[in-house]
């Protein structure tokens, strides 16, 4: 198998990863969130959109499937000649480990923020900030 082959197979398997898990994540928080917001707080799924630490995790999980395809359009050969720069590729590895430490936190983050005693402190806090 030809260096650019196993590369692109690489950046591609990645890149189909890191779309298929960002959006089956998103989707069933976003349904787990929709039962509990029916049971407790009806804010609860605004509140899961604007906080900052699920904006960074969808946003690396897009950012390296954007960055993998970017990278996949330059691997190719040259007269024959893989043209492959793997620090690019190291990089995509990289970012992949990344988004799977931010999946592991996100998992984390969105157990904690659904428990009663969360929610009923972040209703306090709406409280006070609107009184």
């Amino acid at each position: 198998m030809a260096v650019e082959t196993r590369e692109r197979a690489l950046l591609s398997t990645v890149a189909g990863s890191m779309i298929g898990v960002a959006g089956t994540i998103f989707s069933i928080t976003i349904v787990i969130l929709s039962f509990a917001s029916s049971q407790f707080d009806p804010q609860l799924l605004r509140n899961f959109m604007r906080d900052r630490t699920n904006q960074v995790v969808l946003g690396t999980f897009i950012a390296t499937f954007i960055y993998c395809l970017l990278v996949l359009r330059t691997v190719r050969s040259v007269d024959d000649v893989p043209f492959v720069t793997h620090i690019v590729v190291a990089l995509g590895v990289v970012l992949v480990l990344i988004s799977l430490g931010a999946l592991i936190h996100f998992i984390h983050h969105t157990a904690q923020s659904i428990q009663m005693m969360n929610i009923i402190a972040g209703i306090g806090r709406d409280l006070d900030t609107t009184s």
